[in-house]
C-alpha cells in the first residue's frame, strides 16, 4: 500500500538540507576558430553573423558546432562565385566554452579531418614533373597488376605504378604507397653550364 506523507516534521537526527546551487557555465576553455570566407565580404561581417549563429546552435543543441557545420553555415549565407576550397579570407574567431564542450569538439575535429584525409574535397593533381615514363613488367602496388597501362616511376624514391593508379592514390596522400617517402620530394634534374670563350653551351 503506497503512502503520500506531506508536510512531515524533520527528525532530529536527519541532517540538515543543503540549499540548492544555481547552476553556473564555468567557461575556462578557449576555442579560436579561422572562419575562411569569400572576398567580397568583410571580417566583421562574417565574425558577427557566425558568432550569434554559433550561440543559437549551441543553445539549441547543447554542442558548438563543428568547423563543417561552420563552413557550410558560411557557404549558405555569404553567397559568391567563389568556390568553398577558393576562399582567401580569414576571420578569427574566440569561443568561450566548458572543459566538457571544448573535448566534445575537439573528438569531433578528429572525426572530420580522418573524413576529409579520406575523401579531400577537391582532390589533389600529381605534378607531372614527379615521375618519369618507364616500360617495365613489375607490378603495380597499388592494383597488383603487371599489365593493362601505362607505367611511370617516381622520381623520389624510384618506385613504379600505372600511371593513373599513382594519379589516383596522390588525390589522397601524397607520398608512395610502397615506401612512404613523399612523392613532391624529388629533385629536378641537373643543369650543367659550361662556358666558353665562344658564348654559353648549355649541357643537361
Amino acid at each position: 500500500m503506497a503512502c503520500a506523507c506531506t508536510g512531515r516534521p524533520r527528525s532530529v537526527s536527519e541532517p540538515e538540507p543543503r540549499p540548492m546551487r544555481p547552476s553556473r557555465r564555468k567557461t575556462n576553455h578557449t576555442l579560436i576558430l579561422r572562419i575562411f570566407y569569400p572576398v567580397s565580404y568583410t571580417d566583421r561581417e562574417v565574425q558577427d553573423h557566425i558568432a550569434d549563429w554559433i550561440q543559437k546552435y549551441e543553445n539549441e543543441n547543447r554542442r558548438i558546432p563543428s568547423m563543417f557545420e561552420i563552413n557550410n553555415e558560411v557557404i549558405k549565407k555569404f553567397k559568391s562565385d567563389e568556390k568553398p576550397h577558393e576562399f582567401k579570407n580569414v576571420a578569427t574567431l574566440i569561443v568561450d566554452t566548458t572543459e566538457s564542450q571544448a573535448m566534445l569538439w575537439i573528438m569531433g575535429e578528429s572525426i572530420n579531418e580522418h573524413l576529409e584525409y579520406r575523401n579531400p574535397d577537391p582532390h589533389k593533381e600529381i605534378l607531372k614533373d614527379s615521375y618519369v615514363c618507364v616500360i617495365s613488367n613489375i607490378k603495380c602496388e597499388i592494383c597488383q597488376n603487371s599489365q593493362h597501362g601505362h607505367k611511370v616511376k617516381l622520381k623520389a624514391c624510384s618506385c613504379i605504378f600505372h600511371e593513373k593508379c599513382i594519379s589516383k592514390s596522390y588525390g589522397y596522400y601524397q607520398v608512395c604507397p610502397v615506401c612512404g617517402e613523399g612523392i613532391d620530394n624529388y629533385i629536378s634534374e641537373v643543369v650543367e653550364i659550361e662556358i666558353d670563350p665562344e658564348g654559353i653551351e648549355v649541357i643537361v
